[in-house]
């Protein structure tokens, strides 16, 4: 049966449709429904399906009624098994062996196989690496373009060791590097329960990241679900020894322990053993056949999972950083030039001599019983802040392949800066705002400034809640707020010195994360971000020493109550452990509390450079992918029976797995429902106190703009604006504009233009840019109507043809730059000219419309009209603002726009 355990074609449509897009409920779902039920014999097909046997059939991945003696065909890949976990728990003076879990998981080499043999686009797979130079024009020389993993460094490095390797006796094929990029992260599947999911996932780096970035594409696979420590086994180490509290250190070595046992599963069995040493055959969808060896690339975790796979003691070690032997006194360094010299002499090796480091450690605490803390076992290890952990990235052939599993945990812009370094940033600049104003004043200010930020298309949303309580945020809302932080700080300190040094620290912030997000690198930009890194541990360090040493701080209210929750319930947990535990009370004042940069998360942003350099750019191993990966995960664990939610969740992801314009430069309708008589626009005298300003000029000002635009190309003398005709007398006007651009990594981006929206401003290119480079390289306006007209031109009959053609054109009121006294700022600053001013309006072409623009008010100058009347309705200028920024970190490739020279794409 070609559709396996559907009976007919409409069970499988529909089912796939339940498995693919039931839990959505969007729209979209619903109409791929309809149109499922809209077929004559659907009602029919579908009304004697067992769907019940059907799900429990493709969980299995089995036929219905298939015996299993005989081949299955429809079901070709290879479904997940389990397997206990036992580790070896070293007491004080025994070692005892605890199963403490199942993992589920699927064989890597399975996963490879099912992907050469049956994908339908491995035409997008790279064979092979390629390097990419880029040569603006034949004066400039090449540079080098960093993006995609497969054309990295290390994967042109490791495809020519593989062809500089002897092949295997009588082997003539094409040998293939598949890279492996790994991510894990646990994850809660329900506000309401403690219950985890810990995910592993694995995609293969010779695909672009574009595709395999986007879950749609279901190019990031499923490997395993990770088994956690039992609540149960503090109780087996207590009654096996005196009782008491169980250490810290030993559940820590226990978690390590665990994931590594599970990890040496999935990469210390047979078929993966020869895959990373001889290859493995496989044939082609191009029916060439080829020899792929599996190399491990990167692994992305958050911080605390790159302690459990470094096997390292994390913030608890002398040395703190998974890839490099950095003092944890020294982390706050970053940037510097000590620092720079530290990281390239003292990087973790996973070599010879440290796995004999542990290895002795090990035997010395599971042989010679000598405990966890034991000098012993603990001093050898301690300077390197190691673990006698036997970690599962170090076991022959994965070692002898060359990978280096502390080079391969990358670096992770979402949890190290977005929610590390920015957010603890922004919280103590909200306790310099309650300690600088009366009361949570300032803070009030704060959150009202951001609440009038405009949203800016699909990446600046709308702040609606008070951002100084911080509820609920992720690194998406951290990152909204940094990009439109330095307006709302501007002038929010009465202290000028504090205020400039908190502006100059938010825009190199900016910037730094600008170009740390990048999609597409230059050797250039690669230069401009190590000189950025440098400056910003300087500007961290200057603020720490100015602001936070003038200005003392104290915990939020937040982190008052957080704190004073977490002290009763480690008291609680006490009192359950010792009935003779004291009672106390938590203080009830807020503790004095201030910026500290000795956390790794800061230290870990100086090595972006040289993670960029090795495995291409940031989004290629974004922790972000796992994030976007866990929305499957809690959609099977929504349809399971919560009972045994792993094994259930792997039953979805076999179900799931088994069924499931852009060169034209703007878009505005074509449709005819707004038409608007010119006469409304006409100078009438008879009503001169109803007169809007802009109404004097507007018909005299399209006919002169237009008339260039139907006369292009025509040697016609003597031109007369008035003879530009409108037919029937109307224009016709739309609410949106849809603007189309290339952006700096040449990919297509689009920005809407909406009227009445925020996102009504444009910029255009300055024309006086070219030859004076001192002015602003754009120009700004606000888009009052977007319009199509039919126009024709009737001065020369016989030189211009008299049919009226369709014409569109856009009608701005334009900014100008304003020349302050004070210092250039981080921002460009606007403010609107006098609107009764020549040229304060002019039409435009849509086609010189480059982007949307985010302006962002100046909030600190107030706003022009105090009373709210301003002198034109359709302006609405009433609610003008006196200045406006223009927000060049909206996004990467507004950044690049000023980046004049250094944009691929542009």
């Amino acid at each position: 049966n070609p559709l396996g355990p559907f009976p007919n074609l409409s069970s499988f449509e529909l089912g796939e449709w339940f498995v693919n897009r039931g839990a959505q409920f969007s729209v979209q779902s619903l109409q791929c429904l309809v149109k499922l039920a809209q077929r004559p014999s659907f009602a029919q097909d579908i009304s004697n399906a067992n769907w019940p046997r059907i799900f429990r059939a493709l969980s299995e991945g089995t036929e219905i009624g298939h015996s299993p003696s005989e081949p299955d065909e429809w079901v070709d890949d290879d479904g997940w098994e389990s397997t206990p976990i036992s580790i070896s728990v070293p007491l004080s003076k025994s070692t005892t062996s605890h199963v403490t879990g199942t993992l589920y998981y699927r064989s890597i080499v399975s996963i490879l196989r099912e992907k050469v043999l049956n994908s339908s686009d491995m035409r997008l797979f790279h064979y092979e690496p390629s390097e990419v130079l880029w040569q603006p024009d034949y004066s400039t020389r090449a540079t080098r373009i960093h993006s995609e993993l497969y054309n990295s460094e290390a994967f042109l490095r490791t495809h020519q060791e593989l062809q500089d390797s002897p092949a295997p006796p009588g082997c003539k094929l094409q040998r293939v590097v598949a890279a492996l990029m790994f991510w894990s992260d646990a994850t809660h599947v329900s506000s309401f329960s403690d219950q985890k999911l810990w995910p592993g996932y694995m995609a293969f780096g010779n695909e672009s990241k574009y595709r395999r970035c986007r879950p749609s594409e279901h190019l990031c696979h499923n490997i395993a679900y990770f088994s956690d420590l039992p609540d149960g086994l503090k109780d087996l180490i207590t009654s096996k020894t005196t009782g008491g509290n169980v250490p810290d250190k030993l559940m820590h070595f226990c978690k390590q322990e665990m994931l590594h046992a599970q990890w040496k599963i999935l990469l210390d069995d047979e078929e993966f053993r020869e895959a990373v040493k001889n290859g493995i055959v496989l044939k082609c969808p191009d029916n060439e056949e080829r020899r792929f060896y599996i190399r491990i690339f990167t692994y992305s975790a958050d911080y605390q999972e790159k302690v459990l796979i470094a096997t390292i003691r994390g913030t608890n070690g002398l040395c703190p950083c998974p890839r490099c032997l950095v003092s944890k006194t020294d982390l706050s360094q970053m940037g510097t030039a000590q620092d720079l010299v530290l990281r390239e002499e003292a990087p973790r090796k996973d070599d010879g001599a440290r796995l004999a480091l542990v290895r002795t450690a090990r035997d010395k605490m599971l042989v010679d019983c000598l405990g966890l803390s034991n000098p012993a076992v603990d001093g050898p290890l301690k300077a390197q802040s190691l673990q006698p952990v036997s970690n599962a990235f170090s076991i022959p052939n994965i070692f002898a392949s060359g990978v280096d599993i502390f080079g391969a945990l990358v670096v992770d812009q979402m949890h190290e800066f977005e929610q590390g370094v920015w957010k603890d940033l922004f919280i103590h600049l909200l306790r310099v705002l309650v300690a600088s104003g009366p009361g949570e004043s300032l803070a009030h200010v704060l959150d009202r400034r951001f609440r009038l930020v405009p949203s800016f298309g699909r990446t600046i949303r709308r702040f609606s809640d008070n951002v100084s309580e911080q509820k609920r945020k992720t690194a998406r809302d951290y990152e909204d707020l940094l990009q439109c932080a330095i307006p709302v700080f501007d002038g929010i300190l009465a202290n000028e010195s504090h205020s400039a040094a908190t502006l100059s620290l938010l825009a190199v912030c900016a910037e730094w994360h600008a170009l740390a997000k990048l999609r597409m690198h230059t050797d250039d930009t690669l230069q401009l971000l190590q000189d950025t890194t440098v400056k910003l541990g300087s500007e961290f360090r200057s603020f720490l020493d100015g602001v936070c040493q003038e200005v003392a701080t104290e915990e939020l209210d937040s982190e008052k109550e957080a704190r004073e929750a977490q002290q009763k319930k480690t008291k609680a947990a006490q009192k359950t452990r010792n009935a003779k535990a004291a009672e106390s009370s938590s203080p009830a004042l807020q503790q004095g509390k201030t910026l500290s940069l000795t956390k790794p998360k800061f230290h870990f942003l100086g090595d972006y450079v040289k993670t960029i350099q090795l495995f291409g750019t940031t989004d290629n191993y974004s922790t972000e992918t796992g994030e976007l990966m866990h929305r499957s995960s809690k959609r099977w664990y929504r349809r399971s029976s919560k009972r045994n939610p792993r094994k259930e969740v792997v039953r979805h992801e076999r179900k799931g797995a088994a069924g499931r314009r852009p060169d034209i430069h703007h878009y505005i309708g074509i449709n005819e429902n707004k038409p608007i008589s010119l006469l409304s626009f006409a100078n009438r005298p008879d009503a001169s106190d109803l007169q809007d300003p802009l109404l004097k000029t507007f018909i005299h000002g399209l006919q002169a703009h237009l008339l260039t635009r139907l006369t292009q190309g025509h040697n016609i003398p003597n031109l007369d604006p008035t003879r530009v005709y409108f037919k029937n007398h109307r224009i016709f006007s739309h609410k949106i504009m849809r603007l189309k651009y290339t952006t700096y990594d040449v990919r297509r981006g689009e920005d809407v233009i909406h009227l009445n929206a925020d996102t009504c401003n444009i910029m255009v290119q300055n024309p006086k840019y070219i030859s004076d480079q001192k002015v602003p390289p754009y120009l700004y306006g606000h888009v009052l109507g977007i319009f199509h007209a039919d126009a024709n031109y009737s001065g020369e009959l016989g030189q211009v043809p008299a049919l009226p053609i369709r014409v569109e054109f856009l009608w701005v009121r334009w900014y100008e730059s304003v020349n302050n006294a004070e210092p250039k700022g981080p921002l460009e600053c606007i403010t609107f000219p006098d609107i009764t001013s020549p040229d304060s309006t002019t039409f435009i072409d849509p086609m010189s419309a480059l982007r949307a623009a985010h302006v962002i008010p100046r909030f600190s100058r107030g706003r022009k009209y105090s009373d709210g009347n301003g002198l034109s309705k359709l302006a609405k200028d009433g609610n003008e603002w006196s200045q406006y920024y223009v927000n060049r970190f909206v996004d990467r490739d507004m950044y690049m726009r000023y980046k004049i020279g250094m944009a691929v794409g542009h």
